[in-house]
């Protein structure tokens, strides 16, 4: 639900270009068209990611030795996007310097 929720809240910059190409070139048909297309398949994307999710957190919290992995992936997983963003604002700063 979460998932749903965050995508459907923040549009996508290509599917806009799309529309407005479309719009201004004539096509709203099509550009309506593509830009349902774009919805559909975020869509898809996100109902699969989370069925991933469930799926893979229930087989692994079935055996014993792994019920301690489950147990630490939160935590690893938000330390993995925390340092995936210290390396964007590195590249960043070190862009700007230049």
């Amino acid at each position: 639900m979460a998932l749903a929720l965050s995508g459907g809240l923040l549009p996508s910059p290509s599917a806009f270009i799309v529309l407005v190409s479309g719009l201004l070139t004539g096509r709203a048909v099509g550009a309506v068209a593509l830009v349902l297309a774009f919805g559909a398949g975020m869509a898809l994307t996100l109902t699969a990611v989370g069925v991933a999710t469930v799926r893979g957190y229930g087989l692994l919290s079935v055996h014993p030795r792994l019920r301690v992995v489950t147990s630490w992936l939160p935590p690893l997983a938000g330390l993995a996007v925390c340092a995936g963003g210290l390396l964007y604002i590195a590249a960043a700063a070190t862009a700007l310097a230049a």
